[in-house]
């Protein structure tokens, strides 16, 4: 009866096995990445912040990066954590089109004969 009753189990416990594993797995994926990108900050770097800002990498200390906002030239310090590289240059900020209502075209009818 009792091995009945593991074998019952197994699966769920199983699941739940992979399911911890992955999850371990994924953060130390993160946590590498994260590390990689840290590392990758230097000065003159451009940057995008947490909250969407952009500037340049004008200093840097072990946990803290000191950025400079464009285009007011408006110093920052942030956390590491805060700031990612950018690999290419944001897309420019597109205004959405408002299509005016027109009026429909109506034919002229003329009743000359040639």
């Amino acid at each position: 009866m009792k091995v009945e009753a593991l074998v019952q189990y197994l699966p769920i416990i199983a699941i739940f096995a992979i399911m911890i594993g992955m999850t371990v797995w994924q953060s130390k994926k993160q946590k590498k990445r994260m590390q990689e990108l840290n590392d990758s900050l230097k000065i003159g770097v451009k940057v995008r912040t947490a909250g969407g800002f952009l500037g340049t990498v004008v200093g840097i200390t072990e946990d803290t990066v000191y950025v400079e906002l464009n285009p007011d030239k408006v110093k920052v310090e942030l956390l590491k954590g805060a700031v990612a590289p950018m690999d290419e240059q944001p897309a420019p900020v597109q205004q959405p089109v408002q299509e005016e209502a027109q009026e429909p075209e109506q034919e002229e009818h003329t009743d000359t004969e040639e």
